[in-house]
């Protein structure tokens, strides 16, 4: 660790290790020995431990060690800047000359050596166990140990960007490969953008597409993050609702009577968060063709195209209507599909002018994805599908229990859901009801009532659009959803 490379050479009540950082000691920092010393030393600046572990190698072997040793046998360090004597003193100037010939050498990354060469060379009673030519020595072979590392940290610096480059040109491949096989659409690599995560994707196609202003056709209900991020990008979102007497899917008519002189993009995303919906193949053209007839472009999110059910089956709209594809961004990821939504890995499909600008915005917010994320999905992307398969089963055993579950509380209406891993019930018949002293008249306070009383959590349906609904994960085992959903019922069966 990094506490046990410097703290063998340096006791700890000289310097303590918190957070990453190198700090003196209460004590000794505020002794005022080092009035002009930034005593706080990021550990990142020093290159980890590996270069902790050089540096002390190469000064034991010159004699450091010697020096440091004395920490062990010195007393009073607090007493230290209050009445040097004159040899200390001379010798803390030359500590303090030290640090300005690192400064002119103009190598940063030896601040912790820094700050040792002050504390040992302003220690009362150095100069009476080290040689003055020792140290002279010393700092000849510190001189020359800042070169040799200066040249390992700048090929160091080289090899690390040639890495990124080649996980993230391999990563984007195995997305245009795993593209075309899984929905037909073929694309170049040129059309991706790794993302850090499905959000980032979603908010920078808005960023790239929008002008103050412009309007978003929203299906709702919605995932949550969709209007937040068509508002962050300047974006207006207009909420096209429908129930559950529609299946949760809105019509070309609905979008149409939705659409203004100031619509640019329809958001799209099927299989549905927060609802479970899967739009047929023939309504998917249709949505697409009307889009195309009135020249708006289409973010269509993908991430749950493997988690379908019954006869559901998914469909991508750039591959039902081929002539949208230059006005259609795609959105994707690992999280869903892979179970890996800790890894934030999510990318985007697009043509190549909107990717750029893209790219261009990601540089400056995140850069590119950690290369330990993009390896994992390189290795999810090149798997089979059999994990996958075993997932959806066993998810698919869970939505009929959980919908057959709702569907017998009064008041209740569980669509069953094609896709995902959500329901998404009306609860407009328990809303106005009495249960145990208190009278919901919102999803939202009979999703508190529900952690309150029984310590389920749901999601309301006011995170999602209009309120009346809840939506619930079945993403949880088996013994879980069914004592979960059965304390809803126990407590609903209340109801008066």
């Amino acid at each position: 660790t990094l506490e046990g490379e410097v703290s063998a050479y340096i006791p700890t009540n000289v310097i303590s290790i918190t957070d990453g950082q190198i700090y003196l000691q209460p004590e000794l920092k505020n002794a005022g020995v080092l009035p002009a010393v930034d005593v706080g030393i990021s550990v990142s600046r020093v290159g980890g431990n590996a270069q902790i572990k050089a540096m002390k190698n190469k000064f034991v072997a010159g004699g450091l060690k010697l020096a440091l040793a004395q920490f062990r046998e010195l007393e009073a360090f607090a007493q230290l800047g209050t009445d040097l004597d004159a040899a200390t003193q001379r010798q803390l100037d030359r500590g303090y000359r030290m640090v300005e010939i690192l400064k002119q050498k103009q190598f940063k990354p030896m601040k912790v050596i820094d700050q040792v060469m002050i504390l040992f060379a302003g220690t009362r009673g150095y100069l009476d166990k080290v040689d003055r030519n020792q140290v002279a020595v010393w700092e000849e072979q510190f001189l020359q140990f800042m070169g040799e590392q200066k040249g390992d940290v700048r090929e160091m610096l080289v090899k690390s960007k040639a890495l990124n480059a080649e996980i993230e040109t391999a990563l984007k491949a195995a997305i245009v490969a795993k593209t075309a096989r899984d929905s037909g659409l073929v694309v170049s690599p040129e059309q991706v953008l790794v993302t850090n995560g499905g959000k980032q994707a979603v908010y920078q196609s808005f960023a790239a597409l929008l002008d103050p202003g412009d309007e978003v056709l929203l299906p709702t209900p919605y995932w949550t993050t969709y209007p937040e991020a068509i508002r962050l990008a300047g974006g207006v979102p207009v909420e096209v609702f429908a129930d559950e007497n529609a299946g949760y899917l809105v019509s070309v008519e609905q979008l149409e009577a939705a659409r203004t002189e100031r619509t640019k993009v329809l958001l799209f995303c099927s299989p549905s968060n927060p609802t479970g919906a899967v739009y047929p193949p023939e309504q998917v053209r249709a949505i697409g063709q009307w889009a195309l007839a009135h020249g708006l472009w289409v973010v269509t999110d993908e991430i749950y195209e493997h988690l379908v059910y019954d006869d559901a089956r998914f469909v991508s709209m750039p591959v039902e209507v081929p002539e949208l594809a230059e006005r259609c961004v795609v959105l994707n990821g690992v999280a869903k599909t892979y179970a890996m939504t800790g890894w934030r890995v999510g990318w985007m499909i697009g043509p190549r002018d909107v990717i750029k600008a893209a790219t261009n915005l990601q540089s400056h917010l995140t850069s590119n994805v950690s290369n330990v994320s993009q390896r994992a999905a390189l290795a999810a992307l090149g798997g089979d599908l059999s994990a996958v398969s075993a997932m959806r089963a066993a998810f698919d055993r869970r939505r009929r229990t959980i919908t057959a579950m709702l569907n017998e509380i009064d008041g209740v209406v569980c669509p069953a859901p094609t896709g995902a891993f959500y329901v998404y019930p009306s609860v407009h018949g328990v809303l106005g009801k009495t249960i145990r002293g208190r009278t919901p008249t919102t999803s939202a306070e009979l999703a508190a009532l529900l952690l309150d009383e029984v310590e389920v959590a749901v999601v309301p349906g006011e995170a999602f659009g209009p309120s009346g609904y809840l939506r619930l994960s079945y993403a949880l085992s088996d013994a879980d959803l069914t004592e979960g959903v059965g304390r809803i019922q126990r407590l609903l069966a209340e109801a008066r």
